[in-house]
């Protein structure tokens, strides 16, 4: 991140005297998840902040919140972030409460345990299609696994869309 970068990435938030979180105000994306574009593409803003304040992110990581108040996805400090596997950021989602688990056989969103809508199915594929982001990390933005990304882009998962 350049230093005129950084001077753009630190109007777009503002830090909670309470908690320390510096909540992004700038453009968001699904989840509350910050947005920001640095050379030219659009990047989730905890993990440019993450890799200007920690190195690059390893292949196969996730940069994972951890806020003293709880779960606050618009968090940009990087103190209140860590790297963290793909089970670990499921594991995460699941103890702050943004994973459900319900059974049923019902197609698409009439499965009480989808946690996609058609327009996600749709982003999905429109995110794949622009090659900005991997599987990996439209999976984890999703909250799904990246076979499931995989299964939505080839169409053997949610084919009605």
């Amino acid at each position: 991140m350049t230093p005129s970068d950084l001077v753009r990435f630190q109007q777009k938030y503002m830090v909670d005297q309470d908690t320390g979180c510096w909540v992004w105000i700038g453009s968001r994306g699904r989840g509350e998840y910050g947005q920001f574009s640095l050379n030219g593409r659009t990047e989730w803003a905890h993990r440019a902040i993450f890799e200007h304040h920690h190195g690059l992110i390893p292949n196969g990581l996730f940069v994972c919140h951890n806020c003293p108040s709880g779960d606050n996805p618009s968090c940009v400090n990087p103190e209140h972030l860590h790297l963290g596997t793909a089970q670990d950021n499921m594991d995460d989602k699941v103890a702050k409460g943004r994973q459900s688990h319900f059974g049923g056989s019902n197609p698409g969103e009439s499965n009480p345990s989808s946690i996609l809508k058609e327009e996600d199915v749709i982003m999905i594929r429109e995110l794949y299609k622009t090659r900005q982001f991997s599987q990996t990390e439209i999976a984890c933005y999703y909250g799904i696994s990246q076979s499931q990304v995989s299964s939505i882009v080839t169409g053997r998962n949610w084919s009605h869309v």
